[in-house]
């Protein structure tokens, strides 16, 4: 189910990228998530830059979202880093997921790269 690949509900319009390495160029990471999995993606990343999260302040607007109409949800952490998120509900049971990587450090990146493939390819649940 790879939503990223047809392009449909990017926030600017614009068409994906040729190669993956195209793709981190401009400047913001674009993928998709299972819905499930939008607290645990959430909450790893702020203690990826040591953000206190109110998860349930972060994701009040996500019913509301939908790529399709253009309603993204914007979720800023400001911990160590600052990561600026926008989300908004897809299709089936994803969420599409832009990343703005201005200001991030590689090692940042690709931790939240992993996070995401990860995201959407299994249902994450939390340790007892």
């Amino acid at each position: 189910m790879p939503l990223h690949a047809n392009g449909a509900g990017r926030r600017d319009g614009s068409e994906p990228a040729d190669s993956e390495d195209d793709a981190q160029t401009g400047g913001t990471m674009h993928g998709w998530i299972r819905r499930a999995n939008v607290g645990p993606f959430l909450e790893s990343i702020a203690e990826l830059i040591r953000f206190g999260l109110d998860l349930d302040a972060a994701t009040a607007g996500l019913n509301d979202s939908d790529a399709d109409e253009n309603r993204w949800l914007t979720v800023v952490m400001a911990g160590e880093q600052r990561v600026e998120l926008h989300l908004a509900a897809a299709e089936e049971e994803a969420v599409l997921v832009d990343v703005e990587l201005e200001g991030l450090d590689d090692a940042l990146q690709l931790r939240i790269a992993l996070l995401t493939d990860l995201c959407c390819s299994y249902i994450l649940t939390p340790a007892e």
